[in-house]
C-alpha cells in the first residue's frame, strides 16, 4: 500500500480545504449532488434506515461548508445515518463530501461516520470501506474483499470544530482493475492514501455500492456532527 501527504499549497488542496468546488472533468458528469440548501433532496435513498429510533437526521442552519444549510446528524441508541442512491460498479467514482466535527465531540470516541457499503448480506456483514473516528485521529476499515482486509488508523489528526473534506476516488470492480484512493483535507493541509490499487476492491452484491454517512459505534446519546456538499461523478462509458 502505498502512502503519500500533499502539501496544503497544491491547488487541489488549497480548494478542498477551504470551501472551493471542483468540476466534473471531460468524460464525466454529475451523479449526485446534495448540499442540503432546499432541504433533503432525491439523492438521498433513505434516512436512517437501519436505526430502531425516531431521531432523524434535520436539515440545519447551525453550519454549513456551503450555502447556509447542512445535515445534521444526531446519534441515539445503535446510530443514525443517511444512504444515497445505489451508486454504479465498474466505473470510475468521485465521491466527495464534507463534515464538521464539533468542539465538544470526545476525541477518544472510536466509530464509523462515513462508508461505501452494500445493502444486504453478503455485502453488508462487516461492511466493505469505513470512514472512522479512532482516538483522535482519522481511519479507514476494509471488510469482505478477501485481498486486502485490515484497519488502518491514519496519520491524520481529526480537527473539531471546523469542517473537514473527503474525496474517494475509486474503480469498485469485482475484477482485478480496480482502485480506491482517500483524500482527506482540512486547515492544516491534505493528506491522501493510495489504498488499493489494480486489485478487486469490490464484491458481487446485487444491491449496493452506496454511500451513507451517519454514526455508528463508541458514541455517547446526543453526539451529532454535520455533513454537507455530498458529490459524486461518474466517468461516463464512451469516454
Amino acid at each position: 500500500m502505498l502512502h503519500k501527504t500533499i502539501l496544503a499549497g497544491l491547488a487541489t488542496a488549497a480548494l478542498l480545504a477551504f470551501g472551493g468546488t471542483t468540476q466534473a472533468l471531460s468524460g464525466e458528469h454529475r451523479f449526485l449532488q446534495e448540499g442540503f440548501e432546499d432541504g433533503i433532496g432525491s439523492g438521498i435513498h433513505s434516512l436512517c434506515g437501519g436505526c430502531r429510533h425516531n431521531r432523524y437526521p434535520v436539515v440545519s442552519t447551525e453550519q454549513a461548508a456551503e450555502g447556509t444549510h447542512s445535515l445534521r446528524l444526531e446519534y441515539a441508541r445503535n446510530r443514525t445515518e443517511i444512504s444515497s442512491v445505489r451508486l454504479p460498479l465498474n466505473k470510475p467514482l468521485h465521491i466527495s463530501w464534507a463534515l464538521f466535527i464539533p468542539d465538544g465531540f470526545s476525541p477518544r470516541h472510536r466509530g464509523t461516520v462515513a462508508q461505501v457499503i452494500g445493502w444486504q448480506e453478503p455485502c453488508f456483514g462487516g461492511g466493505n470501506y469505513h470512514l472512522r473516528l479512532d482516538n483522535g485521529h482519522w481511519g479507514l476499515n476494509i471488510r469482505n474483499l478477501q485481498v486486502a482486509n485490515g484497519d488502518r488508523v491514519l496519520k491524520k489528526p481529526v480537527l473539531r470544530g471546523a469542517w473537514t473534506r473527503f474525496q474517494i476516488d475509486a474503480l469498485l470492480s469485482t475484477g482485478n482493475d480496480g482502485f480506491f484512493t482517500l483524500s482527506i483535507s482540512d486547515a492544516n493541509g491534505t493528506s491522501e492514501y493510495r489504498l488499493l490499487e489494480n486489485t478487486k476492491t469490490y464484491i458481487e452484491c446485487p444491491l449496493g455500492p452506496y454511500f451513507k454517512a451517519g454514526l455508528y459505534g463508541d458514541f455517547e446519546d446526543g453526539s451529532y456532527l454535520y455533513l454537507d456538499d455530498l458529490k459524486v461523478t461518474v466517468k461516463d462509458d464512451d469516454n
